[in-house]
């Protein structure tokens, strides 16, 4: 038995890269130059990635995930830990996903749906 408090079943993805967004006035873009960061593990409530910029505890952010050269999508997510990688000088960052529904600053329900894709492809996968 492990400690872990978790709801659901971490996945690891291969090929599978966070990119931050640019907040400007509630405009929310995400440039082809973004820099890509590799997603650890993603569940259908929070995920980890690494980065080599830290985050303060308590931002919210918006990210968007891209697995391959497949299409992204976006998900709010609020940082709940971060931790130095003494090896690199990176970070790994800790978030909890956002609620998912279909008003005001919720999630879109879409997401929800492309977690579940993801979750069905990949939980069973060895990386």
């Amino acid at each position: 038995m492990t400690n872990d408090k978790r709801k659901f079943d971490r996945i690891n993805i291969p090929n599978a890269f966070v990119s931050i967004c640019n907040n400007m006035n509630s405009f929310i873009f995400f440039s082809k130059n973004s820099e890509k960061y590799p997603l650890i593990d993603l569940t259908k409530s929070g995920l980890c990635f690494k980065s080599t910029r830290n985050f303060k505890i308590g931002e919210s952010i918006t990210v968007e995930i891209k697995v391959d050269h497949h299409r992204g999508f976006k998900l709010k997510v609020h940082v709940l830990w971060t931790k130095l990688d003494k090896k690199d000088h990176s970070y790994f960052i800790g978030a909890r996903i956002h609620a998912f529904g279909n008003f005001g600053d919720l999630n879109s329900l879409k997401c929800l749906e492309k977690l579940k894709q993801l979750e069905l492809s990949y939980s069973n996968h060895d990386v």
